[in-house]
């Protein structure tokens, strides 16, 4: 009997192996489609032309991860995990101006709003107080 038990216990670790393995080949691919659609509509939006309204989601979205990404990192200065030289400044100028990348500049205002001015809250207040003062405001002056 436990030749049985064994061979069926087997059987069932092959099956599930299995079934991970296409389940990681999936999102593998389903990662590749998303890259994809991403850099489609990057390369649109460098290009100056319209993004459809799925696009123009995905880029603001896009870029809200990032500015949750500053957020966390500043998050850090914040509890004196870092110091504000280890601040990422000149790159997050950078992202924001949109030389190399997608402007964010264009989306800072809205998503400052939406995020900071809804029950969803995810910007904090004072992180979207010290970009102003030291992204925002300091890239404004350098245009003029």
């Amino acid at each position: 009997m436990k030749s049985g038990t064994a061979a069926i216990r087997n059987d069932l670790s092959h099956a599930i192996g299995l079934l991970a393995n296409i389940g990681v080949i999936a999102g593998i691919a389903f990662l590749a489609i998303e890259l994809r659609q991403n850099s489609e509509a990057v390369l649109k939006r460098r290009n100056g032309d319209e993004l459809t309204d799925y696009e123009a989601l995905v880029l603001n979205r896009s870029m809200a991860m990032t500015l949750l990404n500053y957020q966390y990192v500043f998050s850090e200065f914040q509890r004196g995990r870092i110091s504000e030289a280890e601040l990422p400044i000149a790159s997050w100028r950078q992202d924001l101006d949109g030389k190399e990348t997608v402007s964010g500049h264009q989306y800072w205002p809205d998503l400052r709003e939406y995020w900071v001015n809804n029950d969803y809250r995810e910007f904090d207040p004072a992180f979207v107080a010290w970009m102003n003062a030291n992204i925002v405001d300091v890239r404004e002056q350098t245009r003029q």
